[in-house]
């Protein structure tokens, strides 16, 4: 009968420590859920951060192109502008100098 009672004792024994182990199986189980779904709020957030980023990067080349555009556009206007000037002034020299 002791033999019993100590085979009875080993099993209740077992069975707490299997719900211990069970209860913090289950415990570190939501807590790697908790990390997890904090961390695909962040991947989350980051993509989002991301392709705001690429948006902004997006305008500001397409601002930078056009900016680029209008200078060329009037570095060939002063480049005219020179050139005209230039031909004025030769052509006031050329009335001013005495015919030799």
């Amino acid at each position: 009968m002791g033999e019993l009672q100590h085979k009875s004792s080993e099993k209740l024994l077992a069975a707490k420590a299997s719900k211990a182990s069970r209860l913090e199986h289950q415990y570190a189980q939501k807590t790697l859920v908790n990390e997890i779904n904090g961390l695909n709020y962040e991947l989350k957030r980051a993509v989002t951060e991301q392709e705001s980023c690429r948006a902004q990067l997006r305008e500001q080349a397409e601002t930078l192109a056009i900016k680029e555009r209008a200078l060329a556009e009037v570095k060939m206007i002063l480049e005219k502008m020179k050139t005209s000037h230039k031909e004025e002034m030769k052509m006031v020299q050329s009335r001013r100098r005495p015919p030799v």
